[in-house]
């Protein structure tokens, strides 16, 4: 499950994400190794892990977390006269 979520701001500027899934210990490893080496931020909010830790046995992981984002800039261009620009400190 995937949702967005607002700033106090009320700008939407991250998602919160609910998954479950299953692997073996060692592609649950993989998994929160590369989550905790990625460039984005990942707010781990809950994890229950449940299984064995034997590397045949599937192991079952359920978690809540919270990544971010910057919306895209609303940044109007703006044409000043080369005349104008000079008048204004280049501003």
């Amino acid at each position: 499950t995937i949702s967005k979520t607002a700033d106090s701001a009320g700008a939407e500027n991250s998602y919160n994400i609910s998954l479950s899934l299953s692997g073996s210990f060692n592609q649950i490893l993989d998994f929160l190794s590369k989550t905790e080496n990625s460039a984005r931020v990942f707010d781990f909010v809950s994890m229950n892990i449940g299984g064995s830790t034997n590397s045949n046995a599937n192991v079952t992981v359920s978690a809540d977390f919270k990544t971010y984002f910057n919306p895209p800039a609303n940044i109007a261009p703006k044409e000043v006269p080369l005349s104008e620009y000079n008048k204004n400190g280049g501003e």
